[in-house]
């Protein structure tokens, strides 16, 4: 079975996120391939998306000082 990796990188070549898909069993032509890969890039972008507004909200975090989502200050 084929597959597609994707690796998301930010300006400085850090990675940001790393997404694995996999292809049809039956892809014999480039055709095939192509099809296979217009079907998923709904699933893709989705995904990039999502790393790439994570990876955005943590540098908004960061120089706002705000603490990481789930942690928060005592008193």
């Amino acid at each position: 079975m084929a597959q597609v990796k994707v690796t998301v990188t930010d300006d400085d070549g850090r990675v940001i996120g790393v997404h694995d898909y996999s292809l049809d069993s039956e892809l014999h032509t480039l055709s095939k391939m192509e099809s296979s890969i217009e079907q998923l890039r709904p699933q893709m972008l989705s995904d990039i998306t999502r790393d790439l507004l994570g990876e955005e909200q943590k540098s908004f975090q960061k120089k706002h000082c705000f603490p990481p989502e789930g942690v928060t200050k005592s008193r």
